[in-house]
C-alpha cells in the first residue's frame, strides 16, 4: 500500500517536481518496507499490491510447495 505520495524536486515538495516520493507498507502483514527517501521518476501505481521480502518468500515458497 503507497501512501503520502509527493511530488517532489530532490529534498523539496513541489508539485511541478520531477520526483516522486512516498511510503511502502505491506499489503500482507503491514510492515513498512520503503520510505520517503527513495525517489522515482514514475508515478506510483496505487492498485498495484505491495509485499515486503518476507511476504514474498512466503508467497513463493508456499507456491513451490504446490506446483
Amino acid at each position: 500500500m503507497k501512501t503520502n505520495i509527493m511530488k517532489v524536486d530532490y529534498m523539496d515538495i513541489n508539485k511541478s517536481g520531477d520526483w516522486y516520493v512516498w511510503n511502502t507498507f505491506c499489503d500482507k502483514c503491514g510492515k513498512q518496507f520503503r520510505n520517503h527517501k527513495v525517489h522515482s521518476s514514475t508515478k506510483p501505481d496505487r492498485n498495484e499490491k505491495d509485499y515486503c521480502l518476507d511476504c514474498m518468500r512466503k508467497m513463493l515458497d508456499n507456491y513451490a510447495k504446490v506446483n
